[in-house]
């Protein structure tokens, strides 16, 4: 079975577009929406510029239905969870490129505890690449 919108990270956007905007229109209530809008985030991430055009896109449905679903505290934290979600991904790109560079293209299992890891790990794990002998050693939990 062939994901919604494969690849492409526009077609994503217009995908998940065409899903959260009818939850806004059937009028119901902040919770309902959130629910259902945290599903549709999780199975459709799309890159940081996409998130925050579609949130903008969101806010001003909102504003036009005048249903205020998302406070601007919530908007607030909505925009500085995606900075650091972008902040974070643009770290864990850069080490695995030096991972890559120096003991070769990473597993699966080590691009996965690339994704997962926390700020802090993956500065941690910056440290490490330069001394290290093997990639075990960087990635080694000690």
């Amino acid at each position: 079975m062939r994901p919604i919108a494969g690849d492409n990270p526009e077609q994503r956007y217009a995908a998940k577009w065409r899903l959260a905007r009818p939850l806004y229109e059937r009028h119901w209530d902040k919770q309902r929406i959130i629910d259902r809008f945290s599903v549709i985030d999780w199975l459709m991430r799309l890159p940081t510029e996409l998130e925050q055009r579609l949130l903008q896109e969101v806010c001003t449905l909102e504003r036009n239905l005048s249903m205020p679903y998302v406070t601007s505290a919530e908007r607030f934290g909505i925009e500085r969870g995606l900075q650091q979600g972008g902040q974070k991904q643009g770290e864990a790109a850069l080490l695995q490129r030096q991972l890559a560079r120096r003991f070769g293209p990473l597993s699966d299992a080590g691009a996965a505890r690339l994704a997962s890891a926390s700020i802090d790990q993956l500065a941690t794990w910056a440290r490490k690449v330069l001394d290290a002998e093997s990639l075990d050693n960087v990635l080694d939990p000690q």
